[in-house]
Order: structure tokens, then sequence, then C-alpha cells
């Protein structure tokens, strides 16, 4: 069970729960003046949804992105989109979406591998995330959405010369 409560700083508010006593997680990001909660209320493989910073009522929130296949991870307000980690096949997968939910663009990943963290900034347009694989170190990744790529900037340094090996899922 997870609380959310938010507080307008601006007017010196209230404190508002969005979700209080719901047996579920949630996790909230406030953005433009709307709450966005990636939760597995109704929803065990998560779901991303939205309200208005007063609505207390979880009946009420609209789907941004709706319970899938496979479970959502994490999301992060980037550039005025919604980056999205989830994960298929057990190998993670990030796509850059509206803040409505519509028009869905896959970020390319080096290989089938673990997304770990993804940050980015509402008003800007990267998107950092760490990635490994089995015989990738983890390494530090930029996606610039107006560049529609991601580029690698740090790596750990080890051993491993993946070329040496195979694998297949």
């Amino acid at each position: 069970q997870s609380d959310v409560l938010v507080k307008d700083l601006q007017e010196s508010g209230k404190w508002v729960p969005i979700a209080k006593g719901l047996e579920a997680k949630t996790y909230a990001a406030v953005h433009d003046g709307a709450v966005y909660l990636l939760t597995n209320h109704k929803a065990p493989k998560y779901r991303i949804v939205t309200c208005a910073p007063t609505e207390t009522d979880p009946e009420t929130w609209k789907d941004v992105i709706p319970e899938g296949d496979g479970p959502l991870r994490e999301f992060q307000i980037v550039g005025g989109k919604l980056a999205v980690h989830e994960l298929k096949d057990a190998t993670s997968r990030l796509r850059i979406v509206g803040l409505d939910g519509q028009g869905s663009v896959n970020v390319d990943l080096p290989d089938q591998g673990t997304v770990w963290s993804i940050h980015g900034d509402p008003t800007r347009n990267d998107l950092v995330f760490d990635f490994t694989s089995f015989f990738t170190p983890t390494s530090l990744f930029r996606y610039q959405a107006d560049a529609a790529s991601a580029k690698e900037f740090e790596r750990l340094d080890a051993p491993v010369n993946a070329a040496n090996f195979e694998w297949s899922q």
C-alpha cells in the first residue's frame, strides 16, 4: 500500500489525497497542472493514469497507458512527453509517448537487456538511462528526442569482449 498526497505550493493549499488507503503501489509525477500516476490499482502489471491534483476518487482516473501484456516498470516526463520503461519477454523496452498516450516511438536499445533506471527533465528532450545485458557492462545512454537516437556516453570498464559470446531468447 502507498499513499499519494499533493499540495499546491503556490496557493499554500492543503494536502489532497490522490491515492489513499488503496491496496496498491502508486508513484506520482506532476506536470502542467496534471498528476500522472504509475499504479497497480486494478492493474497487476501496472498502468499509467492521469487526474487533476484536486481529484480524490481513483475511479475517475483516466488511463494514459493501460495495462498491457508485460509489466510497466517506471516512467519519467521528458520534453513534455512520457518516457515509459516496460518489460517484454523478460527484457526492457523504452518508448516515448504523448501525455495523452498517443504517438508511441520506440527507443532503440543496443541489445536485449535491462534498463535499470531512467531520468529526465520535463522541459528538456534528453532522457538518460543505464543499460546492461549478459555480455555488455553497465553503460549510460542519452536519448535525444529531437534526434530520435540513443548514444552511449559512459561505460563501466570491464574486460569483456561481447563479440566472443552469442545468446538468444
